[in-house]
């Protein structure tokens, strides 16, 4: 218990660092308004990146000297109990880094990134990681000649993101609902509320290409709702299913171990632990790997690039596209997004401050 009240203390640490460096704050029963994503000059030159430890401590990475930081970090932590470790390379420099691969990687009229499957910052390594679907040296070479060389870059072998709605129907008790086109079914994310009306959040991908379209209970085949709302692009893979009527009763009551979801959303450092379940492997636990990914993902048909995914190493399976991803914090149950798919040994979920900014549904 005493690692766990730790973990949670360091969250809330690692969400002050981040506000004071411009990360938008959020007001109950309202969209999530400001930055969820920050720019390589929002960040101070001695900050290297942060996550949590294995006992639960919060890590504060400094580039080189920490000079004025140090008092800085006082200032935004009075309390202290965080742990300081000298890095190599600022998050300002990797950020910027990043932002440089991104005008090409989110242009359509290029192809000098398409074998690119996913790059980010792994605050641990205190590097940005590059996997590469084609792996090679001739790969290599052409994204240092063709996008960026960097030693600050490692590379890695990579796949194109695939979802995990399921293609074949298993019948279980609540907790999954019917692709609008008949093909399968997906996992139901967490109540929420849009615009004044009642209804919950599921995957984009398994929603289909259209808006409008019925939404069905498996393996009751009763149609619940439709949807009204839908991103699969940018930092979201995910919809918002309106409820039809009154007769529907909306839970956050998580179906695999009756735990139940708290309206409170929030974050997640590099290190957490989190959990996610769905209806294709139910409850399984991991942890934080990486913040701000970058990865190339299907999307009916299409590959697209998505940005400021979350990585993490929980298990998944086909059905669970959409379930929740939440932390446990004491009694409760955080919400940190839905669950999008896996790449490799990796799983991936949009974050829940960008799904309210893109498709307005706040979970309540």
């Amino acid at each position: 218990m005493k690692v766990l009240h730790l973990g949670i203390v360091s969250w809330r640490k690692n969400d002050c660092l981040m506000e004071s460096y411009g990360f938008g704050k959020f007001v109950e029963d309202k969209p999530f308004e400001g930055n969820t994503e920050l720019k390589s000059e929002d960040y101070p030159d001695y900050y290297g990146g942060s996550y949590i430890d294995e006992s639960g401590q919060l890590v504060i990475c400094v580039a080189g000297s920490l000079d004025n930081g140090k008092e800085e970090l006082d200032d935004i932590l009075p309390s202290g109990n965080y742990i300081i470790r000298h890095v190599k390379n600022a998050y300002c420099d990797m950020t910027s880094i990043l932002e440089n691969i991104d005008t090409l990687f989110f242009d359509e009229n290029n192809d000098v990134t398409n074998n690119i499957a996913a790059y980010g910052i792994a605050e641990k390594e205190n590097n940005i990681f590059v996997e590469l679907i084609e792996f090679n040296d001739k790969a290599i070479e052409f994204f240092n000649t063709n996008i960026i060389k960097s030693d600050i870059i490692e590379f890695r072998q990579g796949s194109v993101l695939e979802g995990e709605s399921q293609l074949r129907l298993i019948v279980q008790a609540g907790g999954g609902v019917t692709r609008p086109d008949g093909t399968g079914r997906s996992s139901i994310g967490f109540r929420a509320r849009r615009n004044g009306i009642n209804g919950f959040v599921m995957s984009g991908h398994g929603a289909g290409s259209q808006l409008n379209r019925a939404v069905r209970l498996s393996p009751d085949n009763l149609t619940v709702g439709n949807i009204t709302a839908r991103r699969r692009s940018g930092s979201v893979d995910a919809s918002f299913c309106r409820a039809d009527s009154s007769a529907v009763n909306l839970t956050n009551r998580i179906l695999q171990n009756n735990f139940v979801l708290g309206a409170v959303r929030a974050t997640a450092s590099v290190g957490a632990s989190i959990a996610q379940a769905g209806i294709g492997s139910r409850v399984t636990t991991g942890t934080v790997l990486a913040r701000g990914v970058r990865v190339s993902a299907n999307a009916d048909g299409l590959t697209v690039a998505m940005t400021d995914m979350a990585r993490a190493s929980y298990t998944s399976a086909g059905g669970d596209s959409g379930g929740p991803v939440y932390r446990v914090s004491g009694s409760q149950r955080h919400i940190l997004g839905v669950h999008v798919g896996a790449l490799g040994s990796n799983r991936y979920y949009s974050q829940i401050f960008n799904i309210e900014s893109a498709i307005g549904a706040i979970a309540y």
